[in-house]
């Protein structure tokens, strides 16, 4: 019954905020990291990422998931107006209907429904858990549910939509909402199940008709042999009864009522028993029974002197109480209960209470024990305002973590006339809203408590100081920390209190400040996950090391100890140590939260010290142990790798291979490493045709996957030196994403294989494209430097030239010692008494190709001129021109009997005309060309172009 007991945070809640700097260490992206917050629970980590994302990404897909994940998390939290505001802001816009995006539309409006409902817009919440369910029915008619999530929004919807129509007394709309969760009850708990029992059965009743009563009795009735608790069972037979007065089967009624009173806890069989005598006096000729019977049934015969005895009993047992004897203080209550006043019953359910929580080893079982008891009293009218009985129930709430409850019972007595009981009110509600996370509103109620009051309890000043430090105002915080020091008030568990505020806060350094000034093993504990989430790996392996050495800490804090210390080992690049403490973690906790993850981290170090055996077996367990869907795919992407790495690729495959197929994420991936596998093996072709098949997806999750593929394709054929294949795909790849990772790459080696190809042409079109970007690339310098020999070879020694001496300007000695310089020396030989420059040569051929081009005799001539002036025209961007002249080409060459250069120049032709995108032109020319010769090599590469028209 002392306020001052103080309460450890619980552990977990703690590690939560430390798994967070697992995620960092892994360099996961910001998707990832609020995912992981979410999967843990964490989530002010959620929201936090989810703001990263909003504010890089607005109308997509990413933007969409990002805001549900905010919204369900800000619910969760307390913050129900920011819910509902991120979750109205975002809307699905444009994105593919697959089952990711029809479950976040319903996980959406499910959270607004919540949301809306604690706000009492039960309107507004009906709506939007109507929506939900709508469009969870969309995903189960799609497909399976996503990896995401194990929530059926359908079934939740319809839970809470019930609750809504409850809250706005419209029951017969509630009664097909609740009927359909009693005939689905496995997929729900079961509190909510045996809740909505009970709601549906009084939705029957307070319709009142006959054809619901029969409903409620045919309800119960089914509901006999369920595992309710005593509490459920009993009021649902209270509920049958009603339902029997309606139908007017008053017996019946009557007898529902008395196996209640028999067999039901006293606030139900008291409840029970009015009922049973209102029923029974009201129809005594149907019921056949008077109404002393009824009371016969609930008390025993009273004594000569019934008050006085009751009296006498009450006060022994609390004798007995006070000295410990707790087994006869409950004998003694139980004597005085038969014929007890309200007043003796309120002060027996006090007792009974604590003697409850003080006699039960599991504290938490004897705390609700506790609420149960103190509940029942505080049925009565005199109890529900007995303050005594209402702060034990907050006092009690609080000790399980029951905040909502614990802040509902204690705020009632906030204006209380005895000051112990107003100033322990104080300290429940604070506490109450400190730990749901409303800390302004705790340091709020206890400053406007000490308007009036000077606050001395060091249990209150001790929680102010926690609330003001949350809220990062560490300077007031301080100063009563250190008030509290001074006068010998601020204990080793205050002191672990502020570290661990400053903990959850991120205050690393002040936390290691802080549980350096306590005492005991749980201080060290704190001082090294501070460090572990800065990172400081060494600091941290060593104070876990110490930790591990103590034999009091608490068990739960020995097994994190154990992961944090192998995983910081991990960091320090001490592999075999690493593996050897988490291996022994797992040993020693295999069941614990944090196995999937040793195994994970098992696995990457054995695989860093090439223990290969170690690494494949600890990675195939982390597919096991896997607890979802997302982390058993990671495992998956991981264990295939370590297989890959180790030469065992048919292995490796084998374990893709059943994903590979898959239109997700996942399957992309899996795929996409199967392609890099069968490189590794020497399967090109094979691994070409995965790469094509992602560098064709469409979906927008797959962008960055089908952009790399496309990439990697055109990379593999460069490297086995099929420069026309290489072209091709590098031009592909510019063509679908020309500001893409690989931009000026894809360029300069699509430029290159042109060129080793003998497309020279076109080699230095495409070079042109990096030397006339001003973007800064790192393929500039290699551009130019080619171009002046494309140049050069092309017989264009001015333009090799006015490079070459740009290059020298721009680069100076790196060009210099490149040989630029001599460069430059032998263009100007070659360049030497003529000063021609291209559109000179261009004019030349213009006028020679007029005099020759009617001269059959004169066709190759004419075929010379046309090639060159096609290629000119190409050059300067004029690309219809260019492919009407190699038109012409053609025909030349073919008059002078040149198929080789005919056929070259109709690829020519279907180039340049796909370059203006003059696409029936290059249908018709590529038609003819293929008719004219089909197995030709440049027909073959012009199909690739054309091809797909």
């Amino acid at each position: 019954m002392n306020m001052n007991r103080r309460f450890k945070f619980s552990a977990v809640f703690l590690i939560l905020i430390f798994a967070s700097g697992i995620a960092f260490s892994e360099n996961k992206n910001l998707s990832a990291l609020m995912k992981d917050s979410y999967k843990a629970g964490f989530y002010p980590g959620v929201v936090r990422y989810a703001e990263e994302i909003l504010r890089h990404e607005k109308d997509s897909l990413a933007a969409f998931r990002a805001a549900v994940y905010e919204g369900e998390s800000l619910f969760k939290m307390g913050r129900t107006e920011d819910s509902i505001s991120i979750l109205q802001k975002y809307q699905m816009n444009g994105e593919s209907i697959n089952p990711e995006t029809i479950q976040l539309n319903s996980a959406k409006f499910y959270w607004l429904g919540r949301g809306y409902f604690v706000q009492r817009q039960f309107t507004n919440a009906q709506k939007c858990f109507f929506s939900s369910a709508s469009i969870f029915r969309e995903l189960e008619k799609a497909s399976s549910r996503t990896a995401e999530t194990s929530l059926d929004y359908f079934a939740l919807s319809m839970l809470h939509g019930g609750k809504s129509y409850i809250e706005s007394k419209d029951y017969k709309n509630a009664i097909p909402l609740y009927e359909y969760v009693i005939s689905n009850g496995g997929k729900y708990n079961i509190e909510d199940y045996k809740d909505s029992a009970i709601a549906l059965a009084q939705s029957y009743n307070y319709a009142g008709d006959a054809k619901n009563a029969q409903k409620c009795v045919k309800l119960v009735s089914s509901l006999e042999n369920a595992k309710f608790d005593d509490e459920t069972k009993f009021s649902l037979l209270i509920l049958k009864g009603e339902s029997h007065e309606t139908l007017g089967a008053y017996k019946a009624a009557y007898d529902e009522y008395c196996r209640v009173i028999k067999n039901a806890p006293a606030a139900l069989a008291a409840s029970a028993m009015q009922k049973a005598y209102a029923v029974s006096t009201a129809h005594r000729a149907e019921v056949g029974s008077e109404a002393g019977e009824v009371l016969s049934r609930a008390e025993y015969r009273l004594a000569e002197f019934p008050d006085l005895l009751s009296e006498f009993w009450t006060r022994l047992a609390v004798d007995a109480f006070n000295a410990k004897d707790y087994k006869k203080s409950l004998e003694y209550f139980k004597d005085a209960q038969k014929n007890a006043s309200s007043s003796q019953k309120e002060i027996a359910a006090v007792y009974r209470a604590e003697i409850a929580y003080i006699t039960n080893a599991d504290k938490d079982a004897g705390a609700k024990q506790a609420v149960a008891i103190l509940a029942e009293a505080a049925l009565t009218k005199s109890g529900s305002k007995n303050e005594t009985i209402l702060l034990s129930i907050a006092r009690f709430n609080g000790y399980v973590k029951n905040w909502k409850d614990c802040e509902t019972y204690a705020s009632k007595c906030l204006k209380s006339e005895n000051p112990e009981i107003e100033k322990n009110a104080v300290y429940w509600v604070a506490l109450s809203k400190y730990e749901t996370g409303e800390v302004v509103k705790a340091s709020a109620t206890i400053e406007n408590y000490k308007k009036d009051n000077k606050i001395e309890d060091k249990s209150l000043l001790n929680l102010y100081a926690k609330s003001l430090a949350k809220q990062g105002k560490y300077h007031d915080a301080d100063l009563i920390f250190y008030s509290l020091g001074q006068k010998n008030q601020l204990d080793n568990d205050g002191r672990l209190d502020y570290s661990r505020t400053l903990l959850i806060a991120g205050h690393y350094v002040s936390t290691k400040q802080q549980a350096s000034k306590a005492k005991g093993d749980e201080a060290v504990y704190l001082s090294a996950l501070a460090s572990f989430n800065q990172h400081n790996w060494h600091e941290a392996e060593s104070s876990f090391a110490k930790v591990l050495s103590s034999k009091s800490l608490d068990k739960d804090y020995v097994a994190y100890a154990q992961f944090y210390y192998g995983y910081a080992l991990y960091q320090l690049s001490e592999y075999a140590k690493a593996v050897s403490s988490l291996n022994h973690f797992i040993e020693e906790n295999p069941t614990h939260a944090f196995v999937w993850s040793a195994y994970m981290t098992v696995a990457r170090a054995a695989a860093f010290s090439k223990n290969e055996s170690e690494a494949i077996s600890a990675s195939q367990k982390a597919i096991r142990t896997a607890t979802n869907e997302k982390d058993k795919q990671e495992s998956i992407i991981l264990a295939a790798g370590i297989l890959s790495d180790s030469k065992k690729f048919d292995d490796a495959l084998a374990l893709l291979s059943p994903h590979i197929a898959k239109k997700s994420e996942f399957g992309w991936e899996c795929k996409y490493r199967s392609a890099e596998i069968l490189v590794q093996k020497g399967n090109s072709s094979q691994a070409d045709k995965y790469f094509a098949e992602l560098s064709d997806l469409k979906e927008k999750e797959a962008s960055l996957i089908a952009e790399e593929s496309a990439y990697r394709r055109a990379e593999i054929a460069y490297s086995a030196e099929d420069y026309s294949n290489s072209a091709r795909l590098f031009e592909f790849y510019s063509k679908n994403w020309p500001s893409g990772r690989f931009s000026y790459a894809a360029i300069y080696f699509s430029a290159d294989s042109l060129a080793k190809s003998g497309n020279d042409i076109r080699a230095i079109l495409r070079y042109q494209q990096i030397t006339d970007s001003k973007a800064e690339t790192s393929y500039r310098y290699g551009s130019e430097k080619n171009l002046i020999e494309l140049y050069q070879k092309t017989g264009d020694y001015v333009s090799a030239l006015d490079m070459a001496n740009k290059m020298i300007d721009e680069y100076g000695a790196q060009a210099l010692n490149d040989g630029i310089g001599k460069k430059v020396s032998e263009l100007k030989k070659l360049g030497a008494g003529s000063a021609l420059t291209i559109e000179d040569k261009v004019k030349i051929a213009e006028k020679s190709l007029a005099k020759t081009k009617n001269d059959p005799s004169q066709s190759e001539d004419s075929m010379k001129n046309a090639i060159f002036l096609a290629g000119a025209y190409r050059l300067k961007g004029e690309n219809k021109k260019s492919a009407e002249m190699y038109l012409e080409a053609a025909k030349y060459s073919r008059q002078a009997g040149n198929d080789e250069s005919a056929a070259r120049s109709f690829y020519g032709a279907v180039e340049s005309f796909d370059a203006a995108a003059l696409y029936a032109d290059e249908k018709a020319t590529f038609k003819e060309m293929k008719k004219l010769y089909p197995q030709n090599k440049y027909t073959l590469d012009a199909e690739k172009i054309a091809g797909g028209l």
